[in-house]
């Protein structure tokens, strides 16, 4: 084909003679005008839709930068609200418990009034010293630099204290733990012998931490006061559920009128 059209060139070439290479050349450089004008409204074209894109592209960066701040500054207030309840409520229900015993012992046992009046005084005083270090407390964790052993021993002495009896039983040996996972079983025995001094009216708690299995680690914190009527969770159950939901662990809750309360975590590890 193309040795055809070359030929058909060549004759009318030769035909028509120099008319005909005047009209040839102007009409090649139409059309080299033409494709060039096409070219480059194109390329602009293309350079405006990818200027468009890019825009909106910045666009979407941008909104989702907002969302996970937005989503960062949830889970931080967040955060700050459990520690507060962890903290705070602890030595909060400590002191009530122990104010409440003077009060009942008042009259008929004044020297064991005078005693849990001192043991309040003790646990403000501690609890003041945690306000004032609160900065401090929420950038360093309990669980620093001492063994999740070590941390509960400290939780179950500060029970101890408040008069009631907690024993805190290891089985297994205890493995080599991220600080995450540390510092989340200790906070659920916190909150679970919080509640239990809180709502159980109890007289012994049983602080479990089972390590036989070498993928789990197991936390019960058991009492055997009047066990709940309602399964509603207050907000220090549900922080406790949400931690352990971050580390993909499972947290139950079982209890009976009269048959006491437990609280049950697993975690892998």
């Amino acid at each position: 084909m193309c040795g055809l059209l070359l030929l058909l060139l060549v004759f009318v070439d030769w035909s028509l003679g120099e008319s005909w290479r005047s009209l040839l050349v102007g009409f090649l450089s139409m059309l080299a005008s033409f494709v060039f004008v096409t070219v480059f409204t194109r390329a602009l074209l293309d350079e405006g839709r990818a200027r468009t894109a890019l825009d909106e592209a910045h666009q979407r960066l941008r909104e989702y930068a907002a969302q996970i701040e937005t989503m960062a500054t949830i889970a931080e207030r967040n955060r700050l609200a459990r520690e507060i309840h962890d903290n705070v409520g602890h030595y909060l229900t400590s002191i009530n418990i122990q104010l409440a015993a003077a009060r009942a012992l008042l009259e008929k046992n004044p020297v064991q009034a005078g005693s849990a009046i001192e043991k309040a005084q003790v646990l403000t005083r501690e609890g003041l010293g945690q306000i004032r270090g609160s900065v401090a407390a929420l950038r360093t964790l309990p669980t620093e630099n001492r063994s999740l052993l070590e941390a509960l021993a400290d939780l179950v002495r500060e029970t101890q204290n408040a008069g009631i009896a907690v024993t805190l039983s290891l089985l297994g040996t205890l493995p080599q733990l991220s600080s995450q996972v540390k510092f989340t079983l200790y906070r659920i025995a916190q909150e679970g012998l919080t509640n239990a001094r809180k709502h159980a009216q109890t007289g012994r708690i049983e602080l479990i931490l089972d390590c036989t299995n070498e993928s789990l680690m197991k936390l019960g914190v058991k009492d055997d006061g009047v066990g709940a009527i309602s399964t509603t969770e207050g907000f220090g159950l549900l922080g406790a559920r949400e931690r352990v939901q971050a580390l993909d662990g499972q947290l139950r809750t079982v209890s009976k009128p009269g048959e006491g309360f437990l609280l049950e975590v697993e975690l892998p590890i």
